[in-house]
């Protein structure tokens, strides 16, 4: 499921898990996703990965914040998990711009949209290591 969300300057979203693991990328502004042990600075250009139950909280920015949202299935998760899913939150450069590519695939929707999305899902998922920034 993707989702798009834009919050006001200065706004703060408190602790809040997300069922599933999840990927996001930033399209406007910026803000900051306070977890236990550390910080990330979410701005355009960088995609955060946070696994299913991941306590945080965001801290939005003073030109507010524009981003997608896409929450990863349990089955995808439990296919990917064991090589390719970091096991924890971590930041990754998306040189190819793919969630932007993803969310024009979903604004089509036609007969190969779901192969397409699958495609660019597993390209995401395969960001090379030399990607990670944090965690991992």
């Amino acid at each position: 499921m993707m989702a798009e969300s834009h919050y006001a300057p200065g706004s703060i979203v408190p602790m809040h898990i997300h069922e599933t693991a999840s990927f996001t990328v930033i399209l406007q502004g910026e803000y900051i996703e306070e977890h236990r042990a550390q910080a990330f600075d979410c701005f355009p250009g960088k995609v955060l990965f946070r696994t299913a139950g991941e306590q945080h909280c965001d801290r939005i920015g003073s030109k507010g914040a524009h981003y997608v949202m896409l929450e990863m299935r349990p089955t995808w998760q439990d296919r990917l998990a064991a090589t390719r899913l970091p096991s924890s939150v971590c930041q990754m450069h998306d040189k190819q711009n793919v969630m932007l590519r993803l969310r024009g695939e979903l604004s089509i929707v036609d007969d190969v949209t779901p192969l397409a999305v699958e495609a660019l899902v597993l390209e995401l998922c395969c960001l090379p290591p030399e990607s990670l920034i944090g965690g991992g």
